[in-house]
């Protein structure tokens, strides 16, 4: 009888404990606007990824005479870039046609795509400074094999080499601020949802 009283007590004092306990108020008006504010954005960035390549597409379609060496580094080049934008997209989709009909579906879309944002924001840290290293070898490899083919102006090349980089550094930082805000803010939304 005296265990049972004892149970009892414990098990009030328990309920009185996890009724003192704070609770985090989730906005779920506000879940709902920013999951629809990221299926905009991310339909705009899809378009934008999309016409970010074709002045590529069109000034290879132009009558630009080219080694054969070039040609097929540009074809590679493009296929690379061509693989990395559908990753992208498909990291994209989840909230830009995710369909979202209760809170905790856009609780779970927005999340979904703020760990995406964070993969984007990294994948594009590092294809920078990777871009740079595959265009420094390609006109040097061109450049060994076809000398007489295209005269470098190396002042030229330095000058676009230095402002590339200024450039590259400088997207390397924002794309890796990008990244810790994402995490940040999916692992907030994870605690307050949880």
């Amino acid at each position: 009888m005296n265990n049972d009283s004892t149970d009892k007590r414990a098990e009030s004092d328990f309920n009185q404990l996890w009724q003192k306990q704070p609770t985090l108020k989730v906005n779920t008006a506000q879940i709902v606007k920013q999951a629809k504010q990221q299926r905009v954005k991310q339909r705009l960035y899809m378009a934008l990824d999309v016409l970010g390549v074709l002045p590529v597409f069109i000034l290879l379609a132009g009558d630009i005479e080219l080694t054969p060496f070039l040609k097929w580094f540009i074809a590679l080049n493009m296929l690379a870039l061509a693989l990395m934008l559908i990753h992208i997209a498909k990291l994209r989709w989840v909230a830009a046609f995710g369909q979202g009909k209760t809170t905790e579906r856009y609780t779970r879309t927005l999340l979904q795509q703020l760990k995406n944002n964070a993969k984007i924001a990294y994948i594009n840290k590092h294809s920078a400074w990777l871009a740079l290293l595959v265009a420094i070898c390609g006109v040097a490899i061109n450049e060994y094999l076809y000398p007489k083919a295209t005269p470098i102006n190396w002042a030229e090349i330095t000058l676009i080499l230095g402002v590339g980089s200024i450039v590259i550094v400088a997207w390397i930082i924002w794309a890796h601020r990008r990244q810790m805000r994402f995490e940040e803010k999916a692992k907030e939304l994870e605690r307050i949802t949880d």
